[in-house]
């Protein structure tokens, strides 16, 4: 079974602490320690106030976050809701909607530019890249006071997780599945693959229903465009076999195996 993808979702909160120190007077310089002592009629035991906590909802903020495009009309109104619901609670935050679709293409560009998105949506496998590059806040601290942590799903969560610091929260995790035409496979008089079906069973259903001269595949994995090289690693996982190894610090591909080939041939077949 592939391992699981997820969306990498980082909030990155800038603001800025001014301290500054008014006048109003002429400082008295301290006279300087000759050795004696200053006896000035008691003691002083006056402590200074603790420093006041600065509350983000006094600042005027601007974020830019990640939108749907605008054919994504069901995502745009729950996004519009979510927004509607954050800024009933901080009215002082400002934000402005970017449908920009995260792409390994530009975001180096978008990074440079000072373009990207406050709040942008990628996927699990692009974490570590982005903390190398610097291009994600560490946001353990808001993490570990966030409420809802404990209910995220660990095995998604962690794709996020480098070097013990958080970077990102899964916001849709997916796992891969296998839709079954019943129709399809009544017309032809097959039978439904057990639900503890192998890799045989579905061979042996796809080639029950397959029709070429009619057009229609046994079975149809995806592979028109990139997603046919991760798709192929579904095959190979069940064959035994993995993408990559780290040994001594170093990552090592190790997908050049007999359970590789394994995999490629029943897809060929």
């Amino acid at each position: 079974m592939r391992k699981f993808s997820a969306l990498l979702i980082c909030l990155m909160l800038f603001g800025s602490l001014l301290a500054a120190c008014s006048g109003g007077g002429t400082a008295t310089p301290e006279a300087p320690n000759n050795g004696g002592t200053t006896n000035t009629g008691g003691t002083d035991n006056k402590q200074e106030d603790p420093p006041v906590k600065e509350d983000i909802a006094d600042k005027k903020v601007t974020i830019k976050i990640h939108y749907p495009l605008p054919d994504d009309t069901t995502l745009r109104a729950q996004e519009d809701d979510k927004i509607a619901r954050f800024q009933e609670k901080y009215p002082n935050v400002t934000i402005v909607k970017d449908d920009w679709q995260y792409s390994v293409n530009e975001i180096g560009v978008k990074m440079a530019s000072n373009e990207a998105p406050t709040f942008y949506n990628t996927w699990a496998t692009e974490a570590q890249l982005l903390v190398e590059r610097g291009w994600v806040a560490d946001i353990t601290e808001f993490w570990n006071n966030w409420e809802y942590k404990d209910d995220m799903n660990p095995v998604l969560q962690e794709q996020f997780i480098v070097n013990g610091k958080v970077y990102g929260v899964t916001q849709n995790g997916y796992i891969t599945s296998t839709v079954v035409n019943k129709k399809l496979l009544d017309s032809k008089g097959v039978a439904l693959p057990p639900m503890d079906w192998t890799w045989d069973d579905m061979y042996n259903t796809a080639k029950g229903v397959a029709d070429p001269k009619a057009g229609i595949a046994g079975i149809a994995p995806m592979g028109k465009g990139n997603e046919a090289g991760w798709n192929w690693t579904n095959f190979l996982f069940e064959a035994g076999g993995d993408i990559e190894v780290n040994e001594d610090g170093k990552v090592k591909a190790v997908f050049n195996s007999e359970a590789g080939v394994k995999a490629l041939d029943f897809i060929r077949n």
